[in-house]
């Protein structure tokens, strides 16, 4: 059973997952949708050939839970996903978002485990220059 923690103030703590693994699960969620979209593009020349579960969200939440720890992890992961799929079709900022993250899929020849490590990484200077700019307002 997941225990929440009501007092977090943010997901992913409320439910006892820490900074780091919420972002290696973030970058498991867009990874494992640039995945899919990739492999059916190289695998068939009609996408509807693929298997079921290789078409359809279902199939990639299934791909993601196999890389979790616990039912705290898979609750964060649908809470993610469905974000991102709500806003994936409206949002240009998020699709400009996705786009770089297939430059990175591709960067890292579809490394899930370096896709996760260069995302986090990215993630954390990102953090780092945002905190950094809130020293020099003050």
């Amino acid at each position: 059973m997941v225990q929440f923690d009501h007092t977090s103030g943010n997901i992913p703590r409320s439910l006892n997952i820490t900074d780091e693994r919420s972002d290696q699960l973030d970058a498991l969620v867009m990874y494992n949708i640039i995945n899919q979209g990739m492999m059916i593009r190289q695998l068939f020349d009609n996408p509807d050939d693929a298997p079921v579960n290789m078409r359809t969200k279902t199939g990639v939440l299934e791909r993601c839970f196999e890389s979790t720890n616990n039912e705290a992890e898979r609750i964060y992961l649908v809470w993610e996903y469905a974000k991102l799929d709500v806003r994936l079709d409206k949002d240009v900022k998020l699709q400009a978002i996705m786009s770089g993250m297939a430059m990175l899929y591709d960067a890292v020849n579809g490394d899930e485990d370096k896709f996760i490590e260069k995302f986090v990484s990215f993630k954390n200077k990102a953090k780092g220059m945002m905190s950094g700019s809130d020293d020099d307002d003050e």
